[in-house]
């Protein structure tokens, strides 16, 4: 396990250059179905992500690809978090009818 320092915190690497390729389709995957915030917190996907940015030896292609992953991942807490303000005011429009 590698781990390097992001500011304060020290982030380890679970990944090898061969398990590196489906850490990052797996992220890529979630984050295209919306599932990111649906049960696991913000902070376990950043998490997520800087694990995968501190992995040594990294392809300019995955390297590519993880680049794009903080901005998909806040993309994505931005739009949960619009579909849970618009079911609310749905859900408070509803109840004030009865």
């Amino acid at each position: 396990m590698k781990s390097t320092a992001t500011g304060a915190e020290v982030v380890a690497s679970p990944y090898s250059a061969k398990t590196i390729d489906a850490a990052i389709q797996h992220l890529e995957r979630v984050l295209s179905l919306g599932g990111v915030s649906v049960v696991l917190s913000q902070r376990y996907w950043r998490g997520r992500v800087r694990q995968i940015e501190c992995t040594p030896g990294l392809t300019p292609g995955q390297q590519a690809r993880v680049a794009l992953l903080p901005k998909r991942l806040e993309n994505a807490f931005s739009a949960h978090r619009e579909n849970v303000a618009a079911f609310s005011a749905s859900a408070d429009a509803l109840l004030s009818k009865q």
